[in-house]
């Protein structure tokens, strides 16, 4: 229901701007207006998820729904063992999904440090076992443990 109203959103907008223009570029607005439209309703849909959702981490978790790559059940994580300010797990059925949000404008040297390793290493040392990050894209991070689907969630998440 949301993609349809988006689109008609966008469609309305898009005429809008079409009537505005004078009438020597009636034919650059009608091909205007016939290119967008030959835009799908899913893509219209995701460039204004992207552009109108906050960057948070509800936002980010929102969007992965969106996609239908991880459901509505969190389970809210310990976020200080990777030095984050949040963190979620969603159990799938295709393995489990953690995403974390660090608070770039507030990080402790220790933080600072995590960081850092991940962006070095692509891993995290928690309490003696080395977890592989999937993704990092500041603020957020994404742990997929044994996901089928791995390669396809980073893809939305990298797009976020």
């Amino acid at each position: 229901m949301k993609k349809i109203v988006i689109t008609i959103i966008l469609l309305a907008i898009t005429f809008s701007f079409a009537s505005c223009g004078d009438n020597s570029n009636n034919q650059s607005s009608e091909t205007t207006l016939k290119t967008s439209s030959v835009s799908t309703e899913k893509d219209a849909a995701q460039a204004t998820v992207a552009t109108q959702t906050a960057k948070t981490l509800d936002g980010l978790i929102s969007y992965l729904q969106g996609k239908g790559l991880i459901n509505e059940e969190k389970e809210q994580m310990s976020a200080d063992l990777v030095g984050a300010k949040t963190g979620y797990k969603f159990h799938t059925s295709k393995g489990d999904v953690e995403l974390y949000y660090y608070d770039i404008s507030n990080l402790t040297s220790a933080q600072k440090t995590i960081i850092n390793t991940i962006k070095s290493s692509g891993t995290i040392d928690m309490s003696g076992i080395t977890i592989t990050i999937t993704a990092y894209k500041e603020p957020f991070l994404l742990i997929c443990d044994d996901c089928s689907n791995e390669s396809a969630i980073k893809e939305v998440f990298n797009a976020y």
